[in-house]
């Protein structure tokens, strides 16, 4: 049984519920767009209940990094909750779609539909903003078409559709049902532009969704609480290295002794100090090309990919003449006068 970029993890448990518990749950691994990685999560499990298994659970923390603070954090609670009492379907044989293909001919909606109700139900806090976003735009989903034009770097995926030929396909909707609100949801704000100059007023779109002109996903683009964290971090990468600077002779040993006679003995060790706040830094800095998304060339497991990117392979050679292969001397070499 092969998974789509998931895990699944059966135990029957042990003498202890926090060591040896029983599972049966999957995870989903992937790290790709959301529509992607909730794909992966929903093809994995038809797989499972081909095989006549049901997980009891199933979590996000191993994947969808990109829509966390914290990377180890289940986030599938703040989507979706399971609902048990409907049943599903076992051991049925699925043909599964490619998600890019636009095989709609392979979907099988009756079967789908349960699945979904059953283990993708939209959570309580998901109702909560459905329902917030319904009343303060007065949206009657009998009375309005929606649109979801994906803009942006979907593009580098599959060949988009143009904003044109959306509106051709709104603007006959239109004409058999007459005129209703049009919702639109989109990524790129020349898109809404466009339905609002040709719509008019018939045009809604949530405020609260953000929209840019330019090609880089929403999801990617940094906000202020992104910016506060890399200042922060940056200051703490600061502090750290200058505890590196061990000619004034810091105190790696303080103790202070309180009785008639007070006492504060201090000793200092140049050689453990280095070590010690090397290590600290390290940490420090691995931390702040964790948020950047970037590798911390600091690292000494990560220094070759330095090296890869100038041109040439690192080789931990012995010692000797300088590497000739790499790019800049060979300019040199070719250039020097």
């Amino acid at each position: 049984m092969k998974l789509r970029h998931c895990k699944y993890t059966a135990s029957t448990g042990g003498c202890s519920s926090i060591n040896h518990p029983e599972m049966n749950q999957l995870d989903c691994m992937w790290n790709c767009g959301f529509y992607s990685n909730q794909t992966q999560s929903f093809l994995s499990t038809l797989i499972l209940l081909s095989h006549g298994i049901i997980p009891d659970k199933i979590s996000y923390a191993m994947g969808f990094k990109r829509f966390k603070a914290d990377p180890e954090r289940d986030i599938y609670p703040d989507f979706y909750q399971m609902d048990p009492s409907v049943p599903v379907q076992l051991l049925k044989t699925v043909t599964l779609p490619d998600e890019n293909r636009k095989q709609f001919d392979l979907y099988d909606f009756e079967y789908y539909n349960p699945v979904v109700k059953r283990f993708f139900s939209p959570s309580d806090i998901v109702l909560e903003r459905k329902n917030a976003l319904i009343d303060n735009y007065a949206i009657d989903p009998n009375e309005t078409i929606a649109v979801l034009y994906r803009g942006t770097d979907k593009g580098t995926e599959v060949r988009l559709g143009s904003p044109e030929a959306y509106m051709s396909a709104v603007k006959q909707v239109l004409q058999q049902t007459g005129p209703k609100k049009v919702l639109v949801q989109t990524d790129q704000t020349q898109v809404l532009d466009y339905f609002k100059q040709e719509l008019g007023d018939m045009v809604v779109h949530f405020e609260e969704t953000p929209t840019t002109s330019g090609e880089e996903a929403m999801n990617t683009v940094p906000d202020s609480f992104f910016y506060d964290k890399i200042t922060i971090q940056i200051g703490r990468c600061d502090t750290a290295e200058k505890k590196t600077e061990v000619a004034t002779s810091p105190s790696t040993r303080l103790e202070t002794i309180l009785g008639d006679v007070d006492r504060t003995i201090r000793s200092s060790n140049a050689k453990e100090a280095l070590k010690v706040w090397d290590e600290i830094y390290l940490y420090e800095t691995n931390r702040l090309a964790g948020i950047l998304y970037v590798p911390n060339y600091k690292d000494p497991f990560q220094a070759r990919y330095r090296y890869e990117r100038s041109g040439a392979e690192f080789i931990q050679a012995l010692p000797g003449p300088a590497d000739t292969a790499v790019g800049s001397r060979i300019y040199l070499m070719e250039n020097w006068r």
